[in-house]
């Protein structure tokens, strides 16, 4: 494995002559974390070949998460075509995993993150490099989400859901944001020295294959204000993410509920010990008992409307994660 911490014109004799040509000139890195998901990933990188950047500032690298349909057979034909495009495999399950691999494969100063289901806007790069530019206390820069419908949305599903399924605007004027204001993690960029000085993605969180977990990227921008650092929002750095009807039903939203409160309790957990962490377990358990008396029928989530419904999958996931916690702790892989 490569030194986290290369600089962008470090040799690597391991890289062909086209690759290193570009490491050589490379500005900003763009990794892209994929699993099992070898249709969209076809569709979608195709958008980062069309940046208004030249492509020896900047380069694309391609994780596969341990997938198993035939990613590596599409994205080596796309890299094929693009010689700043670049495949790696991550055999070890989990995004974070994914994404930590990205910072030993980059050779940009400056590492984006996006998903294999999203379609960065052309000045998407030049965007995210301007707003570094302006300030070297910018530690993370992102912008707009908006979503790129397969259906319309069903009546119920609000704009306050919207951010669960990771679309996000703060707003028509670029600015700092303000913890716990924070970007997504499908248009998300940081410095190459966040990773050295406050460390890198937790493992611990992040989705895993099904498993909704989350905040790995929302950990490490709380890491940053809690430095001093700025997290800067350009609405001009725009990403468009694919939302198909799937997740556009209940039972998606019971799902990532339900992995958005064991994702909270792994993090109580690490951050404020055993004993906060029981004590809202506790607390947790005498909310759900207080709705099954009231009604038997809206605790297993039938004749709840979508907000109550998402509140009792929440529940349900923090008490389950404080349990597994308190019997196994964290496991780190």
């Amino acid at each position: 494995m490569k030194n986290a911490i290369t600089t962008t014109h470090q040799t690597d004799p391991a890289l062909s002559q086209s690759t290193q040509a570009t490491a050589n000139t490379c500005r900003i890195s763009v990794v892209v974390c994929t699993y099992n998901n070898a249709p969209l990933v076809e569709k979608f990188l195709e958008s980062l070949a069309r940046q208004t950047l030249p492509t020896t500032a900047y380069e694309v690298i391609v994780i596969d998460n341990n997938s198993t349909d035939n990613t590596k057979a599409v994205v080596s034909e796309i890299v094929e075509r693009y010689p700043n495009f670049r495949y790696v495999l991550e055999e070890r399950q989990g995004l974070s995993h994914a994404r930590n691999r990205g910072i030993d494969e980059s050779h940009g100063d400056i590492i984006a993150y996006t998903d294999d289901d999203a379609e960065p806007s052309s000045i998407w790069l030049e965007r995210i490099l301007d707003s570094f530019d302006s300030s070297p206390d910018i530690w993370c820069a992102g912008g707009r989400v908006v979503g790129l419908w397969e259906t319309s949305p069903p009546e119920w599903l609000s704009p306050c859901f919207h951010p669960a399924l990771s679309l996000k605007d703060w707003g028509d004027l670029p600015r700092n944001l303000e913890w716990p204001e924070r970007v997504i993690g499908v248009n998300v960029a940081f410095r190459r020295e966040v990773f050295q000085e406050i460390g890198r993605f937790d493992v611990n969180l992040g989705r895993t294959k099904k498993l909704l977990l989350g905040s790995e990227d929302t950990e490490i921008q709380q890491r940053i204000h809690a430095k001093g650092k700025i997290v800067y929002y350009d609405p001009l750095a725009e990403v468009r993410h694919w939302v198909p009807k799937e997740r556009m039903t209940r039972s998606y939203f019971h799902d990532r509920t339900h992995g958005h409160f064991r994702t909270e309790a792994i993090l109580d957990y690490q951050r404020k010990g055993v004993l906060p962490m029981m004590s809202r377990t506790l607390s947790s358990m005498c909310q759900l008992m207080l709705i099954s008396a009231r009604s038997p029928l809206h605790a297993i989530g039938i004749r709840s409307s979508a907000s109550h419904a998402m509140r009792i999958y929440g529940l349900t996931g923090y008490i389950k994660q404080s349990i597994r916690l308190l019997i196994w702790g964290i496991r780190e892989e």
